[in-house]
């Protein structure tokens, strides 16, 4: 088919079908948007108590206090470093990095699609706009005795398409962002829990051995 054919064929199909794809698209975002909220609902944590009293015990070799608190990103990582504690001291701090790489991956699931929704909605509703604005002065073409007041109907749904755009976006953008946020927060705790863990096990490989007794 030539190409000139097929976009015409196009410009005289109307914007109508963009309105279901950017429906489509606001069903994905919702659904991003509620699974990535109860994900971060379910992992949340009190961030300074967990350190305020995980670090100490740890410290002072209470394993078992330290066990007990693995409900959000950092307590699994405490409960990591009491599981590889036996290991060296950079052995466990690249274990530790590779548990907040693996945090950090997991909170991040979904964030691409939100975000290429957000980004990329608007221009798919002016891109219905446009098509729309094609056949509407198609129409004007087609029935010029009846003036402009032919094709003032086509124009007004023509803009329709940018708007259910924007809708889209606008939710899309301020979650993404809102998420972004939650995960540079869960990155930063973690690499002071792990830092924290890190200096305590070099702390201990340093100290002195005790003197065998006779």
């Amino acid at each position: 088919m030539n190409i000139a054919v097929l976009i015409r064929a196009l410009g005289n199909s109307g914007g109508d079908w963009v309105l279901y794809v950017l429906v489509a698209f606001s069903m994905v975002s919702i659904a991003i948007i509620l699974e990535r909220a109860v994900h971060f609902w379910m992992n949340r944590e009190p961030f300074e108590t967990l350190v305020g009293e995980g670090i100490p015990a740890l410290a002072r070799g209470d394993r078992q206090a330290v066990r007990d608190r693995q409900k959000g990103p950092v307590g699994r990582m405490l409960h990591l470093a009491t599981d590889e504690w036996a290991i060296g001291a950079d052995r466990l701090a690249a274990t530790l990095l590779a548990h907040r790489l693996r945090e950090r991956a997991t909170a991040e699931r979904g964030l691409v699609v939100l975000g290429t929704l957000g980004n990329n909605a608007p221009f798919v509703g002016l891109f219905g706009t446009v098509l729309g604005i094609i056949r509407a002065f198609q129409d004007l073409g087609n029935a010029a005795a009846q003036g402009p007041a032919a094709v003032m109907t086509g124009l007004s749904e023509a803009l329709v398409a940018t708007a259910v755009g924007i809708m889209v976006a606008i939710p899309a953008v301020i979650f993404y962002n809102l998420y972004q946020r939650s995960i540079r927060v869960m990155d930063y705790q973690l690499e002071e829990a792990a830092e924290a863990v890190v200096a305590i096990k070099r702390s201990e490989q340093a100290a002195p051995a005790p003197a065998a007794t006779r």
